[in-house]
């Protein structure tokens, strides 16, 4: 009985270790994906500013 106990509890604490490994590295990359999506609306709102602005270039 304790051994079976024993057995489970490792079993549990492999999975938990394991869906923390997933989870660290699944927020790595929603960081990562939140960093480029802000880099490339930074980046739309300048074209988007060059392409209505009235300057001309002469």
């Amino acid at each position: 009985m304790v051994t079976e106990l024993k057995d489970a509890l490792k079993k549990r604490d492999k999975r938990l270790d394991l869906d923390e490994e997933a989870l660290e590295e699944t927020w790595q990359i929603v960081k990562e994906s939140v960093r480029q999506m802000k880099h490339d609306n930074k980046r739309n709102n300048i074209l988007k500013a060059i392409r209505t602005s009235k300057t001309t270039i002469t």
